[in-house]
């Protein structure tokens, strides 16, 4: 069995402290999803797991594709667009994606659309435009049609 943890879960300063800390319990990933580790350019991130036996498992998605603002909307699929690009260059295995929390963001447009209806397919819309870089980087694709 391999054991991963969400790198928020891990003390240390660093993410580098949070690693050494995770091979001395025989942990296998780490979930990355904080800001100070995404920021972080790929090369740097490449070179902080070069020699570990640790392995970034999943990178933290975008939180912002179904905001009733288009500006958001856009700005959330060029960062997710971002992570798996991130993804591919550190052989991580997916990219996290909850696209919402909660209760729908847009209106009910009934009878036209309902409004968990209409984040579908505004939800499928976008995520269509990524496909070819989740496919360029073999990253799977998976779907849960249960809400969080």
């Amino acid at each position: 069995m391999k054991l991963a943890v969400r790198e928020s879960m891990v003390p240390g300063a660093s993410l580098e402290d949070k690693l050494t800390i995770l091979e001395s319990l025989d942990y296998d990933g780490i979930e990355l999803h904080q800001a100070s580790s995404l920021q972080r350019s790929a090369l740097d991130l490449a070179g902080v797991f070069a020699g570990r036996r640790i392995r970034p498992t999943t990178i933290d998605g975008a939180r912002s594709l179904l905001s009733p603002l288009p500006a958001e909307r856009a700005a959330s699929l060029a960062q997710l667009r971002d992570r798996l690009e991130l993804c591919g260059a550190l052989e991580a295995v997916a990219v996290l994606l909850v696209p919402i929390f909660g209760p729908p963001q847009l209106p009910d447009l009934s009878p036209c659309h309902g409004a968990i209806e209409l984040e579908q397919e505004l939800l499928l819309t976008s995520l269509k435009a990524l496909a070819p870089v989740a496919d360029r980087h073999q990253i799977g694709r998976a779907s849960c049609r249960e809400r969080v």
